[in-house]
């Protein structure tokens, strides 16, 4: 962690490395001249100006910065009290969606596979009307699938997508997809296992969204409670989901190059619109460098992108059928086999940006 600074030992190769573009961490777009930088005085951080402007005409930033939440100016209080709106309870949705034959059957003709294909194709068009494409999905679903889900597109249907956010799970299922598609080529279609790592996800995670804190801090108190010999609790369920989709971005972003670096992470992590992952370049927190040391050596020891070479945790992981003890199991020790060379390589000195180069 004292390690001194690695000098380039050219002016190629510091062009080479030791440079990057620098881009708006609200929209993650590179400034150009129809894209005007500003800078905040108080605070320095630089983002494009239109998108500062409709960050902050927005409620509910309370007129703060996008990066550390620096108050910029008084927000002034409403007239009218708030009305708030309830979160709807997850508990159907889950009940529904924990049974695995259910997962497989949506995802083959059901809710799942509708709602997946009018993402993808609204995404690549790039006009996503995400209450019309969650309706179409839902319409003409009939018999236990259809109870499941009415509750919460009746909710959707009422006060939209945006009212939702945070208060319905099928909502926050949605939020994790549209981001997903942004990682994928057309071609691409979930299979039954990564449905089923969705699932697990939002089971657990209710009406919350996906969110890079909870990623990280996922495999960092997974460290600590193996360390302390404490339950580990469900974040294996946060962490099967990003090994997904670590492997499917490399695999759309890379081809069959057998490369993913710490940079590639982080640009995952922007893809997703985790809060916060604009920072993460930048960060010198101990447990992020530890973590985006540790998730590459996991992706290459889970060999679940491997097209030869699987061994008998790879196809467990890969299989929707594998029993959920044992997969908690795996995706445990996987991250633990990740997290101990990640330790390693960060009380070796390496620097933050160590495997950020080309």
């Amino acid at each position: 962690m004292g390690a001194s600074k690695t000098v380039p030992s050219s002016l190629k190769e510091f062009l080479e490395n030791g440079i990057e573009t620098v881009v708006c961490s609200i929209c993650t777009e590179p400034f150009d001249e129809k894209h005007v930088v500003v800078e905040i005085k108080d605070c320095g951080h630089q983002f494009g100006q239109i998108c500062l402007e409709k960050w902050l005409e927005q409620n509910k930033t309370q007129g703060t910065c996008p990066m550390c939440r620096d108050v910029l100016f008084s927000v002034p209080r409403p007239k009218h009290k708030l009305i708030t709106i309830a979160p709807v309870s997850p508990t159907r949705f889950c009940e529904y969606y924990n049974q695995v034959d259910n997962v497989v059957a949506s995802a083959h003709s059901g809710f799942l596979a509708r709602l997946w294909s009018n993402l993808y194709r609204m995404y690549a068009d790039g006009e996503v009307h995400l209450s019309r494409a969650t309706m179409q999905a839902f319409d003409s679903l009939s018999g236990p699938e259809h109870d499941a889900l009415y509750p919460y597109i009746r909710r959707i249907r009422r006060l939209g997508i945006s009212r939702t956010w945070g208060t319905c799970i099928v909502t926050s299922l949605i939020h994790t997809l549209i981001h997903f598609t942004a990682c994928c080529d057309s071609d691409f279609r979930p299979s039954n296992a990564v449905w089923r790592a969705f699932l697990l996800f939002h089971a657990e995670a209710g009406n919350a969204l996906l969110d890079w804190g909870d990623i990280r801090d996922a495999a960092w108190r997974l460290q600590q409670c193996h360390t302390d010999g404490r339950a580990t609790g469900n974040q294996w369920q946060v962490l099967y989901l990003f090994l997904y989709l670590m492997a499917i971005h490399r695999a759309q972003k890379c081809g069959t190059t057998p490369i993913y670096k710490i940079k590639d992470i982080r640009d995952l992590l922007t893809v997703l619109n985790c809060e916060r992952s604009s920072s993460v370049a930048q960060t010198r927190d101990t447990n992020t460098r530890l973590f985006l040391s540790a998730a590459g050596h996991v992706l290459d020891r889970s060999k679940i992108d491997a097209e030869f070479g699987k061994d008998d945790r790879s196809r467990r992981l890969l299989s929707h059928t594998t029993d959920l003890a044992q997969l908690k199991k795996d995706v445990e020790g996987l991250w633990l086999e990740g997290l101990a060379i990640g330790t390693a390589e960060i009380a070796a000195g390496f620097p933050d940006n160590w495997w950020s180069g080309p």
